[in-house]
């Protein structure tokens, strides 16, 4: 959750209650992971049909007004009590970080999409995960300009350090080579997953073996093949007229 700048005198205004008590609220997990359906991870409708008076989930609490709060709002276990239908009951089994007014048993009412994940085992696993390996792009793709054109060389073996696998994938905006993105500091290493939610028309080519390049085609609405790429030879994304 985001931190929310705040003062000294703020965190004390509110343990004196000079400033009245936060209002509790509840984020929309299953309506936040369509604005990023590759990288939010979000529990599985079986899972989350099959919860049940004693298990632990995490769920995403929210505090308004949050300008005087220290942060936005907090991932919370809670044991559930009980369930009707889509709306649950439980106990918090957290301690909160920010001064709520919460704490450890209260009882907490909320319902199945605040859910962010549970103690026990999703049978759909993390829909996120094959978009984990990471790729190189551009500032200017993650900044939302359409993908223009890929190629897919060998992945590089993982070394320590690394936040993931390599995927192989490099990916440019139209008119950028990756030798111009290099040269003006705007390469970028990010999971797959970061560049699919601004532009996934080409997640049906994310299979695709090494050595293998494509270019969006306006003419032909859609990724066209080239010529098989040659790892180190450059490719420029000029897109169509």
């Amino acid at each position: 959750m985001g931190v929310v700048p705040h003062s000294f005198l703020q965190r004390w205004a509110r343990k004196l209650r000079v400033l009245p008590a936060n209002r509790i609220c509840f984020g929309d997990v299953q309506a936040h992971a369509k604005t990023a359906p590759y990288t939010f991870h979000r529990p599985s409708a079986a899972l989350l049909e099959s919860l049940e008076p004693g298990d632990l989930v995490k769920v995403w609490f929210e505090y308004e007004p949050r300008w005087w709060n220290v942060y936005s709002g907090e991932r919370m276990w809670v044991i559930i009590k009980a369930r009707d239908g889509d709306g649950l009951t439980g106990e918090l089994d957290n301690i909160p970080f920010d001064a709520t007014g919460l704490k450890p048993g209260d009882k907490v009412q909320f319902r199945i999409e605040n859910v962010l994940s549970a103690e026990r085992q999703d049978p759909e696993g993390d829909a996120t995960e094959p978009y984990w390996a990471f790729c190189t792009t551009s500032q200017a793709v993650l900044d939302g300009a359409p993908v223009d054109f890929l190629a897919r060389s060998e992945p590089l073996e993982r070394q320590a350090g690394d936040k993931g696998p390599d995927s192989g994938w490099s990916i440019l905006a139209a008119g950028e080579t990756g030798e111009q993105v290099y040269e003006a500091g705007l390469a970028r290493s990010v999971p797959l997953g970061r560049v699919l939610n601004n532009d996934d028309r080409w997640l049906h080519l994310i299979d695709e073996p090494p050595g293998q390049a494509f270019e969006w085609s306006d003419e032909a609405s859609e990724f066209v093949r080239l010529a098989p790429f040659e790892p180190g030879k450059e490719a420029e994304a000029s897109g169509d007229d």
